[in-house]
């Protein structure tokens, strides 16, 4: 092929500036091209798995090579009746399995390619993120529609996800928990399903960097204990505020040092009385002189009235009550942005000292880097009452 008579530099130029479909197609030529592919060294921007892309709902391998490029969407499903005389076709071997493949542009920047193989997704995923070194980044899925669960999560590609969100309405923990034995470094999880079952509290899950939970009834003391993570969030929790109380408790004890940030949303003053926080922990008023750098709103408003501080091993005063629903919250310095549109709690130790990344659109837009002063070792809560501000379209801006 004339391409590859070209030096190394232009020929690989020109293959990491093709869309994916082509890199594929081009790799079908010959065994020499794809050999020659394979020593080039892409950049694969974005690979994850999604059962929320295509219609039916299926699992489907999202893949983009860079930026500027367009992506890839393999379904692991056949082409439905009225593609199947639509776009391009071509063939192509994967393990000795021949392919008559047949792919389509969507109306985006992507191309669909579908095989006329059953159950070949993975084969042809793996294949894909081979070619151009890629690896497994995400996985957003509804695992209720994976028609062979044994060989889902057998899958070797899996091991290398480190963002996981589960979509199912309800899921056993015996299939939560096999996802996740067969996954090495979970660092950004989401769940949002209701969980029937007991989850171990020994499991990975609670050793994610990042771990969110939407439906909480699964979730117990020991669960609450265990994690070992950085960043924890619960969307209106169920379990009860003594559970908390112990967490925060064993935080001020020197366990889990990693620990950052706990954020609680939707949850309502009879649940998160702050009177009970008050009366466990010595608190004292926010000190402007102490905080400056975190203030992004005014400070008669909320820092001084309402803010309190939870240090470790210090004498510390009292704090400004409410009957209403409130919001807990720290935030950090001008480059990190929140949007506070519902009712919680958010607590962060004073250890958070390097960059925040992507913790998560729901938590913090934009991550930034955190500059909490002197101290290594405060646990800060902030709160005010709900109708005392506007809640909406509302977005941290620079700090005073």
């Amino acid at each position: 092929m004339k391409l590859f008579s070209l030096p190394y530099l232009a020929y690989s130029r020109i293959i990491t500036s093709m869309n994916p479909i082509e890199v594929l197609f081009l790799s079908f030529c010959s065994k020499k091209s794809r050999e020659r592919i394979k020593q080039i060294r892409f950049h694969a921007y974005y690979a994850v798995i999604s059962t929320e892309i295509v219609e039916p709902k299926s699992p489907t391998l999202q893949l983009q090579c860079s930026l500027s490029s367009r992506y890839i969407l393999i379904p692991f499903q056949l082409a439905p009746r009225w593609a199947r005389c639509e776009g391009r076709r071509f063939t192509g071997t994967i393990d000795g399995v021949r392919h008559y493949f047949r792919s389509m542009d969507d109306e985006d920047d992507g191309t669909i390619l579908y095989s006329d193989i059953k159950k070949s997704g993975f084969q042809i995923s793996n294949y894909t993120l081979d070619l151009v070194q890629g690896k497994l980044e995400k996985l957003r899925m509804d695992l209720n529609l994976i028609d062979d669960w044994k060989g889902f999560i057998a899958e070797p590609c899996l091991k290398s996800v480190s963002r996981i969100e589960i979509l199912s309405e309800t899921i056993t923990s015996e299939k939560l928990s096999a996802l996740f034995n067969n996954i090495e470094n979970p660092w950004h999880v989401h769940i949002h399903s209701k969980v029937e079952g007991r989850v171990n509290p020994n499991s990975i899950i609670f050793r994610s960097y990042i771990l969110i939970i939407y439906e909480t009834n699964w979730i117990t003391r020991e669960h609450l204990l265990g994690f070992n993570g950085k960043y924890l969030c619960f969307i209106n929790p169920t379990f009860g505020i003594e559970s908390i109380i112990e967490f925060i408790k064993q935080w001020k004890n020197g366990n889990n040092t990693k620990f950052a940030i706990l954020k609680m949303a939707e949850v309502s003053q009879e649940f998160m009385n702050r009177d009970r926080f008050i009366s466990e922990f010595n608190t004292k008023p926010w000190d402007p002189t102490k905080r400056e750098k975190c203030y992004i709103y005014d400070k008669d408003l909320l820092w001084q009235k309402n803010g309190l501080d939870v240090w470790k091993n210090s004498s510390l005063g009292d704090g400004h009550s409410s009957q209403q629903l409130v919001e807990f919250f720290v935030v950090a310095d001008s480059k990190l942005k929140m949007s506070w549109g519902d009712t919680g709690l958010l607590v962060v130790t004073g250890s958070v000292s390097s960059q925040l990344e992507d913790f998560s659109s729901e938590i913090l837009e934009n991550s930034g880097e955190v500059d909490w002063g002197s101290s290594s070792n405060t646990l800060s809560v902030v709160s005010f009452a709900k109708d005392a501000v506007k809640t909406t379209d509302w977005e941290l801006e620079s700090g005073s």
